[in-house]
């Protein structure tokens, strides 16, 4: 699988397991600010995660997966066995 779509399976992966929170992401998925940035606005944008606030000074956000991101898990468990008996 390309970067993108590998990155995007660890992002909810790790979101279903309860990781929420932007420097919890960064240091379990061990990627730039930048790229998990940019990936985040997508996931958000694309409706599988939601932003909500858990400070206000300075704004911090969790992110949580939608009800669409939900149906994705699913496929995530598919793939995730699959790369598991490909081992």
């Amino acid at each position: 699988m390309g970067e993108w779509w590998t990155l995007t399976l660890l992002f909810l992966r790790d979101v279903f397991y309860g990781i929420h929170r932007f420097d919890r992401l960064l240091t379990e998925l061990g990627i730039s600010r930048n790229v998990l940035t940019d990936r985040l606005r997508t996931l958000v944008e694309s409706g599988i995660l939601k932003k909500k606030m858990y400070q206000e000074k300075p704004e911090r956000y969790e992110y949580h997966l939608t009800e669409s991101g939900c149906e994705l898990l699913p496929i995530l468990a598919l793939l995730m066995n699959w790369e598991i008996a490909g081992s």
